[in-house]
């Protein structure tokens, strides 16, 4: 990160959101794998009003 923060700080702005979630499920154990299905279980669609249960 320190390296794109002297790079482009604009790109660091639009990432540093997602970058802090993958940091704390890093420390959780959690993969990207983990994180996608958390992203598109049907609990987390219903509380986010994405979708609706089927």
């Amino acid at each position: 990160m320190s390296y794109i923060v002297k790079r482009d700080r604009h790109v660091v702005d639009m990432t540093l959101k997602h970058y802090k979630i993958l940091k704390l499920l890093n420390a959780a154990h959690v993969g990207l794998e983990g994180y996608n299905k958390m992203l598109n279980s049907k609990l987390y669609n219903k509380v986010r009003h994405n979708k609706s249960f089927e």
